[in-house]
């Protein structure tokens, strides 16, 4: 936390310890569902509240709110208020949670989890703009997705062994409604308003073919994420591998994820971003595939590794984008981009997988993660002169 080392006087409001450490607190919350979410849909699955070709769809819509949300979010959080913003949209994330009880219907799961993943980007929007307008972002970046993945590595893996068997599935949705009552606790330690960076305020959007070959690289890269972690739960039911072993994959996988995130955030401006990028969404293309494997080693190897690509390539990606915007603008909505993504993902994935068979949906993802390497690879090719929206950048 280089930022907060800093002398006090020098030191933003926003990113002193209790600020920055409120951020992670409400970060961990709103992001706690993307590391639980093919557990807790496998099991609405297993007690016949949803079909495998639903579960596409439910974690299709949750995830685009939560896009959505945090479009909103950055803008909506900064006007002012933000710590009574933060506290009425966790606690109404707690209760939309709650409420998944009494779900028994796929229309009622839709409509709930839609709800919550707005509420979910709402949230994520207020720590998007702590982090975005620190002076390292990118380090910041990796440092966030590291600490916000610890308690999704604790709960992929205590839930299916321990806490779903005993207490039943709510559980799972309980626990989500718990982490949405410590970011309203968390609140108070924000700041109203989120001094922006100096450059976000005369700078305009620097739009050139890099820049959107980027974007849209991060998109397809993240519908791949997607698709396949939604469905690797089912994929190691399909392989007749015991709960235990599959909670352990996944544990292993957001173990690997916090790993991958800190090391990009001490890594990220040692290594070229774009090379990174290209090599990162071809590796993670093998390595779907190679989740197709049967045996308990070859999955939870598979599974493992994807995790560690998966964080550890979104520092590199914040910084090229800064690099070709300095403004900060297109690096500030790159969340609300890798959400649409990831929400976009299951569902056009949902086509390929059958009742029983979920194997398409991994050839589908695969696809999308060796166009995201090869968008990436292309992107510097094109020198095209660059319009501004606002005054150029020298």
């Amino acid at each position: 936390m280089t930022a907060i080392r800093a002398s006090r006087g020098a030191v933003p409001a926003h990113e002193t310890f209790n600020s920055v450490s409120a951020t992670m607190v409400v970060g961990t919350a709103a992001l706690l569902v993307l590391g639980v979410q093919p557990i807790l849909l496998g099991g609405l699955i297993e007690t016949g509240r949803l079909t495998e070709a639903g579960l596409g769809r439910v974690a299709m819509v949750e995830v685009f709110a939560l896009a959505i949300g945090s479009v909103i979010g950055p803008f909506a959080m900064n006007a002012g208020g933000m710590r009574l913003k933060v506290i009425a949209a966790a606690l109404l994330l707690a209760a939309v949670d709650v409420g998944l009880y009494a779900a028994h219907s796929s229309a009622a799961i839709l409509g709930l989890r839609g709800a919550a993943g707005l509420l979910e980007g709402l949230l994520i929007g207020a720590a998007v703009v702590v982090i975005t307008h620190t002076r390292r972002p990118d380090r910041m970046n990796g440092l966030f997705l590291g600490i916000t993945t610890a308690p999704q590595i604790a709960a992929a893996y205590l839930l299916p062994a321990l806490i779903i068997p005993r207490f039943g599935l709510n559980a799972g949705f309980a626990l989500l409604a718990a982490g949405a009552v410590a970011a309203a606790c968390a609140a108070p330690f924000l700041v109203d308003r989120v001094e922006t960076h100096p450059e976000a305020r005369v700078q305009g959007i620097v739009w050139s073919p890099a820049l959107l070959l980027t974007l849209l690289g991060g998109l397809l890269q993240n519908a791949g994420i997607g698709a396949a972690w939604n469905y690797v739960e089912r994929l190691g039911a399909q392989h007749g591998l015991a709960p235990a072993v599959i909670g352990a994959a996944i544990a292993g996988s957001l173990s690997l994820q916090f790993v991958g995130a800190l090391l990009s955030a001490w890594l990220c401006w040692r290594l070229p971003a774009r090379l990174m990028l290209t090599a990162g969404g071809l590796i993670q293309a093998g390595v779907v595939v190679a989740m197709l494997s049967r045996s308990d080693a070859g999955y939870i190897t598979a599974v493992c590794l994807f995790g560690l690509c998966w964080l550890a390539l979104q520092p590199f990606l914040i910084r090229e984008l800064i690099r070709l915007d300095p403004s900060r603008r297109v690096a500030m909505v790159m969340t609300p981009v890798a959400l649409t993504g990831l929400s976009l993902g299951p569902l056009v994935v949902s086509f390929a997988v059958r009742a029983g068979d979920v194997r398409g949906g991994f050839v589908g993802a695969a696809v999308l993660l060796a166009a995201a390497g090869a968008v990436y690879g292309l992107a510097p090719r094109l020198r095209a002169a660059p319009r501004t929206a606002g005054r150029d950048i020298a």
